[in-house]
């Protein structure tokens, strides 16, 4: 078999890393020559230092590494890499959409290697020819598993808590890190803790779930594109014709909606299905908890979604 590029997309906290690992784990050291783990890269890593690295944990030579010329590559490291089947992991990979391009230029691998990249970028995969494999939320079954497991060590929730279970891992929709976040949260808590935090939660988002769901939005290339997202996350709940959502958001006779929507699907930001768009919960709290956290005064806020806070600025005037 020829050296085959895979990439897992997915939005963060979907399990791409923990997919990648249990294949890598598995294989690398058994079925190849050589393999490489490069871990949860940083958005802003230096791709030429994460090139010597990886090259590094290929020859396990310093000296060799320090021959590497980027995009050129090196005749000594080619040499010891041409007939070596090789297992490379990039964790994480996000940034400049040339990144996994310069990481790989210059060199071969023998037959039968694999790249594995996990990215919440869609567009950085396309540069590479390879196959991409969205990865999707656990199923309702294994969602509540995975909680119960967190929540109670054990598959199955405990007597008392059945309905609060099943309704807070559907509140994830899926998403493991949620489920294991939510669970380990709320272990060993009485059932009046439980439904109090469920109210919580549908009006805040957990910080730490917040906090990896952010990068996403953070990583967008421009205030238009992030403008589009707050747009949906606020004013379109549930599912909604592409056309309908570029129409509405067309700002000015130069605005390009089209490709800063592409932009948020290629991020895993929106799901798009057959012309029809749609945004995971979690992402759609997180989008409106930015909004909210712009100004204590809703009056002051770049949107208003909420019928309350709608009613108090138009009686008092404070927008």
């Amino acid at each position: 078999m020829d050296v085959r590029i895979i990439g897992i997309w997915g939005i963060g906290g979907i399990g791409k890393t923990t997919l990648a690992s249990i294949v890598f784990q598995k294989y690398a050291y058994s079925h190849f020559d050589r393999h490489c783990f490069l871990k949860d890269i940083q958005e802003g890593a230096d791709t030429y230092q994460l090139r010597k690295e990886l090259l590094y944990q290929l020859v396990n030579d310093k000296n060799v590494v320090c021959t590497d010329t980027p995009a050129v590559g090196s005749g000594f490291i080619q040499d010891r890499l041409r007939y070596k089947k090789v297992f490379i992991f990039l964790d994480n990979l996000n940034g400049s959409k040339n990144k996994l391009k310069v990481l790989l230029a210059g060199y071969h691998f023998a037959i039968g290697s694999r790249i594995i990249v996990t990215t919440r970028d869609m567009q950085l995969l396309k540069t590479e020819k390879g196959e991409i494999f969205e990865l999707t939320g656990l199923s309702d079954f294994d969602a509540l598993k995975l909680f119960c497991s967190n929540a109670f060590g054990q598959p199955l929730p405990a007597t008392g808590y059945e309905s609060l279970s099943e309704r807070i891992a559907n509140y994830t929709k899926g998403n493991p890190l949620a489920l294991e976040v939510l669970g380990c949260s709320l272990k060993s808590k009485d059932v009046k803790y439980w439904e109090s935090a469920l109210a919580k939660l549908k009006t805040s988002l957990d910080p730490d779930i917040q906090k990896v769901l952010r990068i996403s939005f953070d990583g967008l290339d421009d205030k238009g594109s992030q403008g589009i997202f707050l747009d949906m996350a606020c004013f379109f709940p549930g599912r909604v014709r592409r056309d309908v959502v570029e129409s509405l958001l067309n700002r000015t006779e130069d605005s390009d909606e089209e490709i800063r929507i592409d932009a948020l699907v290629d991020k895993s930001l929106v799901k798009e299905s057959e012309e029809v768009l749609e945004m995971h919960d979690l992402l759609r709290q997180m989008g409106q908890g930015i909004v909210f956290d712009e100004n204590k005064d809703s009056g002051k806020r770049s949107r208003l979604w909420n019928v309350k806070d709608v009613c108090h600025v138009l009686e008092r005037n404070t927008a």
